[in-house]
């Protein structure tokens, strides 16, 4: 199946990086080529029309389609929200590709929250009357249904087995963790700046 990446250029490799540098792997949200609107269009594209804005040649003219950066605000504004749920997952002993998972369904549920919230540019009032409200990002609702999501994932050393966490004794710190795992916590907090001061 071949996804678009939602987040278009740098946005969207903000996740991506983690994973890749965590887990050898990437977390893809967007749209599948092969789901259309009933005129053959593609949803992606419609997406990234709206995203980036474009000139519509029409019988009348030329239609000028604003843009709206649904896409890069969710990516700017749930990124580090993405990346502590990442981390927490992995902290809490969740596989790698569990930890995945849950942020892909976090990522989802975002951008659905994107679309919705979306209301500036508003819509043109030929289009305000034709669909009947004035919702930039929602008329049929395919864009908000058709949303899609993959995780290619390969352990940085599947060789190695994932150490058990030792027992935590009160008034001590926490052990750091080893192997991958240790390999994993590390990577996320490099990239993210988790423990920093």
């Amino acid at each position: 199946m071949t996804v678009e990446i939602f987040g278009i250029e740098r946005a969207g490799h903000i996740i991506n990086a983690a994973c890749k540098r965590a887990m050898a792997g990437s977390i893809e949200v967007g749209w599948d080529n092969r789901e259309r609107y009933t005129d053959g269009t593609s949803v992606g594209m419609v997406a990234l029309i709206q995203e980036f804005g474009t000139v519509r040649v029409t019988k009348d003219g030329r239609q000028w389609i604003p843009p709206r950066p649904f896409m890069r605000q969710c990516v700017e504004k749930n990124k580090a929200k993405w990346a502590q749920a990442f981390m927490k997952s992995i902290e809490e002993g969740n596989t790698q590709m569990d930890a995945a998972k849950s942020v892909r369904a976090l990522m989802v549920s975002d951008l659905r929250a994107a679309i919705i919230a979306f209301d500036d540019p508003q819509n043109m009032p030929s289009t305000i009357q034709r669909k009947g409200f004035n919702d930039p990002l929602v008329d049929t609702g395919l864009m908000l249904r058709s949303i899609s999501s993959s995780i290619t994932a390969a352990p940085i050393h599947a060789s190695t087995p994932n150490p058990q966490p030792e027992p935590v004794v009160e008034d001590t710190p926490p052990p750091k963790p080893k192997g991958l795992w240790g390999r994993v916590v590390n990577a996320a907090k490099r990239i993210f700046g988790f423990g920093k001061k």
